[in-house]
């Protein structure tokens, strides 16, 4: 016979399993479309590109947006995001490929961050200046709709791109 801590401890451990899992996830806004699985590439002369940032550029639905970070082999799994819901791939159209690349400092060259605010104003300024010297792994051409020199077709059939960045 179970005693009513069990019966307790039952309820709870279902009322988690729904709480976490969720009762069917994000719904499927009206207007998403259906996508198809593509990946792109980045790479410069060759050699892959970590931790790029992709965003496909499209002015024919301001409702969803699709996008992907590239992993250490330079390659990023596009998925089209509208609001809280997410699905794998790319619906079929033309885009503008817009890229960045945060540039990354080494802490050693900047020390810890000071606690006060000269402190942190200073701190800023010299993290500014170090960047400003760095030259970018993908050129900032790529970061903007409107100087992106990449397009791209996405269609049945057309799974990957690959973009050399050191080829403008």
């Amino acid at each position: 016979m179970l005693t009513r801590f069990t019966n307790t401890a039952i309820i709870f451990v279902i009322v988690s399993i729904f709480f976490v899992i969720g009762c069917g996830g994000a719904k499927v806004p009206k207007d998403f479309p259906k996508t198809l699985p593509f990946t792109i590439t980045v790479v410069d002369a060759g050699k892959p590109i970590e931790g790029v940032i992709i965003r496909l550029s499209t002015t024919t639905s301001p409702n969803w947006t699709a996008s992907g970070v590239t992993n250490a082999s330079g390659v990023a799994e596009l998925q089209t995001i509208s609001g809280s819901y997410s699905r794998k791939g790319v619906p079929e159209g033309s885009y503008k490929v817009v890229m960045v690349k945060p540039l990354e400092v080494d802490p050693a060259l900047l020390g810890p961050v000071p606690e006060d605010l000269p402190g942190q104003v200073a701190y800023t300024a010299k993290l500014k200046e170090i960047q400003s010297q760095m030259t970018p792994e993908v050129p900032l051409v790529y970061s903007m709709d409107n100087t992106t020199p990449v397009s791209i077709e996405i269609a049945k059939g057309i799974k990957q791109e690959t973009i050399d960045v050191g080829k403008q």
